[in-house]
């Protein structure tokens, strides 16, 4: 099973939302190095003192606050937040491994489709 076909069998699920944890989990054998890939370009390990920490990038925190806004307080709160984080972002760190592991994917095709 590969991340597309991952994704259409969460859809079919009724499942709305996944992340990269998730995908790592439940797809234990695929051993694809996009996910690798994706995991490491997404999430940043951060020395405290009793060991690392994996966080999320700026841009995956990015998307995660316009995917929930509503959940985050509102668009004025994502807007301030983006407005603070815009200077920690890499915007070559917006490239298809990124597009494909998140929902914004679907979100982008389900928009250019309404709009055909």
């Amino acid at each position: 099973m590969n991340v597309g076909e991952w994704i259409e069998y969460l859809e079919k699920k009724g499942r709305n939302t996944f992340s990269l944890c998730q995908l790592e989990e439940e797809l234990p054998n695929y051993s694809g190095a996009a996910i690798k890939s994706a995991l490491k370009r997404l999430l940043k390990e951060r020395n405290t003192e009793s060991g690392y920490l994996k966080v999320s990038s700026p841009v995956l925190t990015a998307s995660d606050l316009v995917q929930f806004e509503k959940r985050s307080g509102g668009i004025t709160r994502v807007a301030t937040v983006l407005n603070e984080l815009v200077e920690e972002m890499d915007p070559s760190e917006f490239n298809t491994v990124f597009f494909e592991t998140t929902s914004f994917k679907r979100r982008i095709d389900r928009d250019r489709e309404s709009i055909i």
